[in-house]
């Protein structure tokens, strides 16, 4: 089990709802589903040239204290903010299946920024 006073991190994952815009095209509207405190690991060693050869190099291990809310969510309809970027969820890990410690790897989203509202394909620049 992981030191409780290393997880500083506080993380927010996201379920993506289905909504409609006002010409009835379909967008992505995100709400926030959990929050917790996580200890953040980067990549490195053979993980890290591992992912950067597929081009995942902005990879990061997210430790936290296990919640059955995060048990076999899908991790296409889900993403994770992180120090305010957005990250899309690779791979959910009870550690062991002790219902103990979950790892999350997260990639970085390039260009998308939490913290504002997120511009829709109508909505002007």
């Amino acid at each position: 089990m992981i030191n409780p006073g290393l997880m500083r991190d506080k993380i927010t994952i996201q379920h993506n709802k289905s909504a409609l815009d006002s010409r009835g095209n379909p967008v992505d509207e995100w709400e926030n589903y959990y929050t917790c405190r996580a200890y953040a690991n980067s990549l490195f060693g053979s993980e890290y040239y591992a992912a950067r050869q597929v081009g995942m190099e902005e990879t990061v291990k997210l430790t936290m204290r296990y919640s059955p809310k995060l048990d076999g969510i899908s991790t296409a309809d889900y993403r994770l903010i992180f120090r305010n970027k957005t990250f899309d969820i690779d791979h959910i890990d009870n550690v062991r299946f002790e219902n103990n410690t979950m790892v999350i790897s997260a990639i970085y989203r390039e260009g998308e920024i939490s913290g504002g509202p997120e511009q829709t394909a109508d909505s002007d620049p």
